[in-house]
């Protein structure tokens, strides 16, 4: 329920509540005043009656001493008054005036008359009023008058105990609501806060038990969301800061050893006379390869940069896939002849690509650079470019082939391949990270230096264009390179 809702209703809850109450209450004691006046009515009724019959002899309505009215003095008592009067209006006694001749007293006779036969009654008495006749002239009136005395009580009791029932129902009302505020927005609301400031003070955070919808659940779940966000983006850079220590290690020593070969090379041309020509021949050579790895490790240390900050533009175009893909695999026969390896290219596409020319030309640099580094002398490098939906090229390792899997959408295979030694399954899990290269790669070939990103920059270049780097191996023969690259739908080459 909203805040806004819930808050409306406590109101309308609050301010009608008590009003219903004392409605409820209002009733309860109108049905009892009822109940108790019935049977007051009847009982006072009773007594009235049985009290007339005496007042109905004439011989008490002449002048004469008090103490002839004992007999009715009897009659009454603390809840029992009785007036009587002549013809005239003159009081002949009264049970409230004991100190006065009735005589003395004179009534007005239209409020004597008034009322008559009329029994009376008030919340705290019972009256009636009624002539005396005889011979058929009016000679007296007599007044009785009942106290309702248990009435009273009654209703001071039954008040008393309305009222005190009405304060606890409010104040059991104002309980329950401060218990739902609080459980609703004062629990919660703190919860909150405690968890704000143990996030800013980096301390464990209190457990959220809040599980209930609102403003304050969503406030709760938006904060735990950029908690998470924010941790995220903590332990990214952090990451990021450890990788780039990494990187700045990695490229300290990566450095040093070509630096250090090319100040004792250029000591040792710096002297004529220590060198023969033909030594000063080959020390330039040297020289200049090791310049030729420094800007190698350089160039891919700008690339890797460029590509990891997304400050590379992206210039993506469509291509026909077997045009794009069969220039992309030429020219790299001179490569794998001077190093003493044969080369085998195919190409089975159909259809269009949308690529980044330049990237894919870097992408496809590294794979046959890094194939060709740790072939085996007199080996073999394969590379092929196909269409998913085909037959892997013979030449794919048996043992590899049940790891590649099939697609759900159509795919373009880049495959390469060569033949020689193979990183462990934990080291070959690991050739994507960069600055990470396998021992046996170094044992290997001591002579060759590398920045180690090859393939850590094939595996950016990949994503950036949909696509994803896969490394399989066969222990016994070589490793394969399979990226994986999107391939454009019928109607979006149509559209293109």
């Amino acid at each position: 329920m909203k805040m806004k809702t819930w808050v409306l209703l406590s109101y309308l809850v609050v301010m009608l509540l008590p009003l219903v109450a004392l409605y409820g209450l209002y009733l309860i004691l109108n049905s009892f005043y009822e109940r108790q006046n019935v049977s007051e009515t009847i009982t006072a009724s009773k007594e009235m009656t049985a009290i007339e019959e005496k007042l109905e002899n004439t011989r008490w309505y002449r002048v004469q001493p008090r103490s002839n009215y004992a007999p009715i003095e009897s009659l009454t008592g603390p809840s029992v008054w009785i007036d009587l009067y002549r013809s005239d209006g003159f009081k002949l006694y009264s049970s409230t005036d004991k100190d006065v001749f009735g005589y003395m007293i004179k009534r007005d006779m239209e409020s004597l008359y008034a009322g008559l036969y009329d029994r009376k009654e008030t919340n705290r008495t019972f009256s009636i009023k009624k002539p005396v006749f005889a011979d058929g002239q009016v000679i007296g009136f007599y007044e009785i008058t009942l106290a309702r005395k248990k009435w009273t009580e009654g209703v001071r009791n039954r008040t008393f105990i309305i009222g005190a029932l009405l304060l606890l129902f409010l104040a059991a009302l104002y309980v329950a609501i401060a218990f739902l505020l609080n459980r609703k927005l004062g629990r919660p609301l703190g919860l909150l806060i405690r968890r704000m400031q143990a996030f800013a003070k980096n301390e464990p955070l209190p457990e959220a038990r809040y599980t209930a919808g609102g403003e304050i659940g969503e406030a709760l779940q938006q904060f735990d969301r950029m908690r998470h966000q924010i941790e995220e983006a903590r332990q990214e850079v952090e990451r990021q800061q450890q990788a780039n220590n990494f990187m700045v290690a990695s490229l300290s020593h990566d450095l040093k050893t070509p630096l250090t070969s090319i100040r004792a090379y250029a000591e040792a041309l710096a002297d004529p006379a220590r060198l023969e020509k033909q030594e000063r021949a080959e020390y330039e050579t040297v020289l200049l390869a090791k310049v030729g790895q420094m800007q190698q490790m350089i160039d891919d240390l700008a690339v890797y940069t460029s590509l990891r900050s997304s400050s590379l533009p992206a210039e993506p175009v469509v291509v026909e896939s077997e045009e794009f893909f069969d220039m992309l695999l030429s020219g790299y026969e001179a490569l794998t002849g001077e190093n003493g390896l044969n080369l085998t290219t195919s190409v089975r596409l159909t259809g269009c690509c949308s690529v980044e020319p330049k990237q894919m030309t870097r992408l496809m640099d590294n794979l046959m650079s890094n194939a060709v580094k740790y072939a085996c002398s007199g080996g073999v490098v394969w590379a092929s470019a196909q269409d998913s939906d085909l037959d892997l090229p013979a030449w794919i390792f048996p043992e590899v082939k049940p790891g590649i899997k099939r697609p759900d959408e159509p795919e373009i295979w880049l495959l390469v391949q060569n033949e020689g030694p193979v990183p462990g399954p934990e080291q070959l899990r690991l050739l994507h990270e960069p600055f990470y290269q396998a021992d046996t790669a170094r044992t290997l070939k001591r002579d060759k230096t590398s920045s180690g990103l090859g393939l850590s920059i094939v595996d950016m270049i990949a994503r950036r264009h949909g696509g994803s780097l896969e490394l399989h191996a066969d222990p016994d023969r070589g490793m394969l390179a399979l990226c994986r690259l999107p391939k454009l739908a019928q109607n979006k080459r149509e559209m293109k």
